[in-house]
């Protein structure tokens, strides 16, 4: 199974905290991109952190999930 991860770094001077979401189509990540990079829109260009989106793939079988869950 295909997932995305999205990833926020933060930014501590301006109180922004680091977040991760996850989304299960390309269309949802965008959504979710989007929502995170608003509270950064604040900062300036050079100095704004990115946000990233990574493709996953997810094992669907019961081993192969209990060890990605797991982070093995």
């Amino acid at each position: 199974m295909r997932l995305y991860k999205i990833v926020s770094p933060g930014h501590a001077e301006s109180g922004v905290p680091a977040r991760t979401s996850w989304a299960g189509s390309q269309v949802d990540a965008r959504r979710s991109r989007m929502c995170l990079e608003e509270p950064l829109k604040s900062i300036p260009a050079r100095s704004r952190p990115k946000v990233e989106v990574t493709e996953v793939d997810v094992p669907t079988d019961k081993q192969g999930l209990l060890g990605f869950l797991n982070g093995e």
